[in-house]
């Protein structure tokens, strides 16, 4: 006898604001490690980051984004091209020359109150000159890698454990398929074969499994728990002053 399969509940978005919002142990931190390292070199007027990178998001952050600014995001992505032996920083690099974010406004953010965890967490303690050059890495700390990372691996099991199939994957080709289906994956739909085969394959956009999440978010977990500067990132909590968040020219 087949068992009835559940119906996911209706998506209304309240598991980003119940439950998922990074925002109060962000402000925390930030209040914590002021007295050491000051405020963040992040702040009004500054858009260094939005123009030369792009993010990675979950399924529920891109429902969030859907019709926000969908002049400027369906055109890019209907003009995105990759060839057929494209690999994944090859689709990555075509997603970048394609200029600023699509969401960014005259310098500043057309979706702030929606922005995604990636953008949330990403905060520098040096120059902002050196925000998304591909020579340098960027030092955001330790602490608010943890935070994202780990809020996007429980968010993606909250929504298994709700009968849909996440994804995740970069910005634009995100929304883009949370735009054109929206209502199929609020209602338990599998994307997977909604989703551009180059998409696929140059892991614009990822399906993880279950079994996947839960191992890697164990190690990552473990990671940022054990290691003295996990995934080479510096521990704010550990400096003395923001010359310790400094960036490093990027040697790979």
């Amino acid at each position: 006898m087949n068992t009835p399969r559940r119906r996911p509940p209706s998506y209304d978005g309240t598991s980003l604001r119940d439950g998922f919002s990074i925002d109060a142990p962000l402000a925390a931190l930030l209040d914590q490690w002021e007295p050491r390292i000051g405020r963040p070199t992040c702040g009004p007027g500054c858009s260094n980051c939005c123009e030369r990178m792009t993010v990675l998001i979950t399924a529920p952050e891109a429902i969030k984004l859907v019709g926000a600014s969908a002049d400027r995001w369906s055109v890019r992505i209907e003009a995105l091209t990759l060839p057929k032996d494209a690999a994944p920083d090859d689709a990555k690099n075509a997603l970048l020359e394609q200029g600023p974010c699509a969401f960014l406004h005259d310098g500043k953010c057309g979706v702030y109150d929606h922005r995604p965890d990636a953008c949330r967490a990403c905060h520098v303690w040096h120059d902002s000159w050196y925000c998304g050059r591909s020579e340098w890495d960027m030092c955001t700390p330790a602490e608010l890698n943890q935070l994202r990372i780990e809020n996007a691996y429980k968010r993606m099991l909250a929504e298994l454990d709700a009968g849909r199939r996440p994804f995740w994957g970069y910005l634009l080709p995100a929304v883009a398929l949370a735009a054109k289906h929206r209502t199929a994956y609020c209602g338990g739909a599998d994307l997977v074969h909604a989703t551009p085969e180059d998409w696929l394959r140059t892991e614009l956009i990822e399906f993880p499994s279950r079994d996947r999440l839960s191992s890697e978010l164990a190690e990552h977990e473990a990671t940022f728990a054990e290691e003295p500067s996990p995934m080479g990132s510096p521990r704010a909590s550990e400096a003395a002053d923001r010359t310790y968040l400094a960036p490093f020219p990027d040697d790979d």
